[in-house]
């Protein structure tokens, strides 16, 4: 067996347990008072309970349970005695479902499963860090073997020296009291128990005879006299030889006591074999992406750098013929003039043999020699003369890091951390957007309760609560530029007025000023227009479903500018298959989500409006059992480019991932009604907060959640 006790690194390696205070192995955080356990100190608690709740031993405070299987699976839910039987071996009983497979496994064949799963062709082979299990509702009579029907039955006659001294021979602390075995109780305790040696049958003191009865209270053989008239005189005593079965029925509970402890260490070391195979497979797969990561900016590195070396080469050659061309034409200037001084140096008045024809001839070249030389002195004075040009590299202070996107990597919890909840109100009917403009504050635009009160605007603070702006009559749905700025799309049914407005974000996030909001319009339309995104570079993105007299059966998503500029639409492109694109959403690379409901949809484009995945799934009947069809709500990045969206109709939240080696999306699920969280009803808005929080707008309340670190 391999050992169960994992090393942890870093910061978490120097903190210790609040309940053993020892360092942690396998640490548990709990849920209210957020104090760290170690796994066998949680699961210690949690059995000592006999509850879904754990008291924290450091400060007495009750935390949810959230290992308690029954939570987790909805044990409950079943009350009768039927057996879900496995899918892949016919033979026992299920206790696992696979989310990604739809199959139920027992836990053999989940084991299998986990090694190698694959599709419905057969052809594939899956790893099993991609799949998801969620225990299933169980028979009564097998809730008490909820992990595996065939574990190993615990020999009573087990030895239990070679029981205990097959832990990590380098651990040498007691796992009850964590202090050394050399001076541990529990370890005298235990080796008096494996010491054969009888124990004297006569009593101790002087004059006393042979034990002949038992104290039932003290729990020591007494002799007559010490039960007569001695220290046991008032307790109630048995004869010895009556206390036969008494002593083997109460052997045999303490012995049934030890097996079913030991059978729950058995499962929980199993249990955190698994995961730490899972986690080590996780930490791998992540080391080789790395890898790969690295080897791609390397790459990147060396083609960049590669034409950067080209790049200086072919400047440092356009210097050299730039410098060399002006240095020809001074060349053939001092060429032209050596061969003009020459030739000037041979004309000359021969004065000893005057005639009027040499004179002539002196004086004509002189002539030209000295419009010769104008031009020459003309033409030099045009010369540009060569200046000397030089490369230029940048100082290079430090190393320059791979882009975050590329190499960041982030920590998530297997589950979500409810950081706090913010109550809707009764005002409210509908939540239709949001916009979190804080770590602890954010604009909802909603559907009011009372006929009388507007559409509007709220502003909810998780001190202050919610203030409601006021705003012209209509139905909004907000974004919010980087630059704090708030766009809306805009329908007032009455007036039949439709658009997108601009309105100063920092105005509506400050109640102090005010509550009049005044919006300037941007564009408007001869319809009513849906969800709304800005991106990066300050483009608004709206949603457009529309079926009238005026416009007939449109349905796109459209790009524009601050000033209304239509910049594209997805009419007549190719794959414009929305039915009903209600919500949109745009990552910092430029890339586009949209949430088609009616075509349980969630499609993804480029920032040129082209698309290039559809996602389209069935889910599976344990997250709701009432509907399985996938009816995307809400959505929205995170912070690692994967999509979040939300489903009210099967009361769930799900995350779309891209799978490394297929690249195509699968679905992981983050919030269903199974969680038993309170508040998580009917999730309609999602949307990730500056701080790695994550807010869920439900039917009553906003919950917040720690997403990742």
């Amino acid at each position: 067996m391999a050992s169960r006790h994992s090393t942890v690194s870093g910061v978490m390696g120097q903190c210790i347990c609040a309940g053993c205070s020892g360092p942690l192995v396998s640490p548990v955080q709990l849920t209210e008072c957020l104090h760290i356990l170690c796994n066998k100190c949680a699961l210690k608690l949690k059995r000592n309970s006999g509850s879904n709740t754990i008291f924290c031993p450091k400060c007495n405070t009750e935390n949810n349970d959230l290992l308690t299987l029954q939570l987790i699976a909805g044990i409950s839910s079943n009350s009768s005695d039927d057996v879900i039987m496995c899918d892949r071996c016919m033979k026992d009983a299920a206790m696992w479902n696979c989310f990604n497979c739809s199959m139920n496994l027992c836990g053999n064949c989940r084991t299998h499963h986990e090694e190698q799963a694959t599709d419905e062709t057969g052809d594939i082979a899956l790893d099993q860090k991609k799949h998801s299990y969620m225990l299933l509702p169980q028979a009564s009579n097998l809730r008490g073997k909820i992990f595996d029907s065939s574990f190993r039955e615990i020999n009573e006659e087990e030895d239990a020296a070679a029981a205990f001294d097959s832990l990590d021979a380098s651990d040498t602390r007691c796992p009850v009291c964590n202090e050394d075995r050399a001076n541990c109780r529990h370890t005298v305790i235990l080796q008096s128990l494996q010491n054969e040696a009888l124990p004297p049958t006569h009593c101790p003191k002087a004059g006393h005879a042979e034990y002949a009865f038992f104290c039932l209270k003290c729990w020591v053989p007494c002799c007559g006299e010490c039960s007569e008239k001695g220290e046991h005189k008032l307790h109630e005593t048995r004869p010895l030889e009556d206390m036969g079965t008494y002593l083997e029925d109460s052997m045999n509970k303490v012995k049934e006591r030890a097996s079913a402890l030991m059978q729950g260490c058995v499962e929980d070391v199993k249990e955190e074999e698994a995961i730490e195979q899972r986690l080590k497979k996780h930490v791998d797969m992540i080391g080789k992406s790395m890898e790969e990561r690295r080897l791609k900016i390397l790459k990147q590195t060396t083609i960049s750098f590669d034409q950067a070396v080209a790049n200086a080469r072919g400047q440092g050659q356009d210097i050299l013929t730039d410098y060399r061309g002006k240095l020809a034409e001074s060349q053939r200037f001092n060429y032209f003039l050596d061969n003009l001084r020459d030739t000037l140096s041979n004309i000359s008045l021969d004065r000893n043999h005057f005639s009027v024809a040499n004179s002539i001839q002196v004086f004509e070249k002189q002539k030209e020699a000295s419009s010769l030389l104008a031009e020459v002195d003309g033409a030099m004075r045009n010369l540009t003369k060569a200046e000397e040009r030089r490369l230029v590299l940048p100082e290079v202070k430090k190393v320059v890091p791979p882009p975050l996107p590329l190499a960041r990597v982030g920590t998530e919890w297997s589950s979500l951390k409810l950081a706090f909840s913010l109550p809707l109100g009764d005002r409210v009917s509908i939540p239709l957007s949001i916009v979190v403009t804080g770590s602890e504050e954010c604009l909802i635009s909603a559907k009011m309760s009372k006929e009388r009160d507007p559409d509007g605007i709220i502003y909810y603070h998780q001190k202050t609560g919610p203030f409601v702006h006021d705003t012209p009559r209509g139905r909004f749905m907000i974004s919010q530029l980087k630059s704090k700025e708030i766009v809306a799309s805009y329908s007032n049914p009455d007036t039949e007025e439709h658009g997108v407005m601009y309105s100063n974000g920092h105005f509506l996030s400050s109640p102090s000023l005010g509550n009049n909001v005044q919006f300037d319009e941007v564009k408007r339309f001869d319809f009513p227009p849906t969800g709304i995104t800005t991106t990066s570079d300050n483009y608004i993105l709206v949603c457009v479903l529309a079926d009238s007299e005026k416009v007939k059966h449109l349905s796109c998503l459209m790009k524009m500018s601050l000033r209304g500029e239509v910049i594209k639409t997805t009419m007549r492109r190719p794959g414009r298959n929305m039915i009903s694109p209600d919500f949109v959403a745009v990552n910092d690379d430029g890339d586009i989500c949209v949430a088609d409901t009616e075509g349980s949809s969630v499609i993804v484009l480029n920032e040129n409006l082209d698309i290039k995945d559809r996602m389209n799934y069935r889910l599976p009947t344990m997250m709701d059992e009432s509907s399985s069809v996938f009816k995307p709500h809400g959505l929205c990045y995170d912070s690692y480019g994967r999509i979040i969206v939300t489903d009210p109709d099967n009361q769930s939240v799900v995350r779309l991932v891209r799978d490394p080696n297929t690249l195509k999306y699968i679905m992981q699920p983050l919030l269903t009604k199974s969680d038993d969280l309170p508040g998580l009803s009917y999730p309609r808005l999602v949307a990730m907060g500056p701080d790695m929080r994550l807010w869920v707008v439900c039917r009553n309340d906003i919950l917040v959640f720690d997403y990742c670190t």
